[in-house]
């Protein structure tokens, strides 16, 4: 029995609408108050839609007693090309990904005090600075693969270098020309701002 998604819309950076699904347990009981699960998928160019996966399934999180929710942050796919150009790394995703702790905050059966955030790669990238954003609201995070420096990821070859490019569109700078803009979008320089506990995976 797996209980249907529902879609909400949050109002994410600059009031745009972003689209979002919630995952509630089965025999979801209106009147309890449930831990909750932040999901950023990663790509950025990805999207949380109608598909099943044994390693990222909302539903299966669900399942284990969790109230989940699944934002389609911007530089998401099935959203228009505007939405999707519009990713934008350590900016209007990260403000997307706090709308929606302000919208789960309106939800009574929701405890905000065991609410936690989990992403993979780009994800985790957008939970590390989340997590290190102050009035976060989160208890715990989990950030697998994430890209922790963009001076380091400009650095790289092979799959997923044409990510190094959106980096400096999004900076509109090369790393020289705006150090300071580099580091704050860098969660490796924000670790002093960490007050939660989180996992990170590297591999």
């Amino acid at each position: 029995n797996v209980p249907p998604p529902e879609a909400v819309w949050l109002s994410g950076e600059g009031n745009t609408p972003v689209q979002a699904w919630i995952y509630r347990p089965p025999e979801f009981e209106s009147t309890r108050r449930y831990p909750l699960v932040l999901l950023i998928h990663g790509g950025p160019q990805g999207a949380w839609d109608d598909a099943w996966s044994y390693r990222w399934n909302p539903a299966l999180w669900a399942a284990q007693g969790y109230v989940v929710m699944a934002p389609n942050v911007r530089g998401s796919t099935g959203f228009g090309e505007a939405f999707y150009n519009a990713q934008d790394y350590g900016g209007k995703e990260v403000v997307d990904a706090i709308s929606a702790m302000d919208f789960l905050k309106t939800l009574p059966y929701v405890d905000m005090a065991r609410v936690g955030m989990m992403g993979w790669s780009h994800g985790g990238y957008i939970t590390m600075l989340n997590a290190t954003t102050p009035g976060h609201g989160l208890r715990a995070a989990a950030s697998l693969v994430p890209v922790t420096d963009l001076f380091f990821r400009l650095s790289l070859k092979g799959p997923g270098y044409q990510q190094n490019f959106a980096a400096m569109k999004d900076v509109q700078a090369l790393p020289f020309e705006n150090v300071e803009e580099y580091i704050k979008r860098s969660p490796q320089y924000q670790v002093e701002k960490l007050d939660i506990p989180m996992l990170v995976h590297v591999s």
